[in-house]
């Protein structure tokens, strides 16, 4: 087998798991975004307050999820071009 394929299917188990990883960060902003909105139903005025502070709490951890995404992204296609498989060639492209 060929060395440089069998290194990028090692990176690829790393790519999953970090995948894994941020897609528990997702379910964690979505999580406290739905906790703030089940706050913000409230009248008291410092439920309403916590329900806030819970919302910028999930605006961060989305935030945080968006930059490892980008971070992946990255990391990815530097990994891709740096394969040299004679005769492939990599687009991305959605659904294609």
């Amino acid at each position: 087998m060929d060395p440089r394929l069998a290194r990028s299917s090692n990176w690829s188990v790393v790519l999953c798991a970090t995948m894994e990883g941020n897609a528990h960060g997702l379910c964690s902003a979505t999580a406290a975004t739905f906790i703030a909105f089940l706050l913000a139903l409230s009248t008291h005025l410092t439920v309403t307050l916590i329900a806030s502070l819970v919302s910028f709490l999930a605006a961060l951890l989305t935030l945080i999820a968006f930059a490892i995404d980008i971070a992946l992204y990255v990391h990815v296609r530097r990994e891709v071009k740096k394969l040299d498989v004679a005769g492939t060639n990599t687009n991305t492209g959605p659904g294609v």
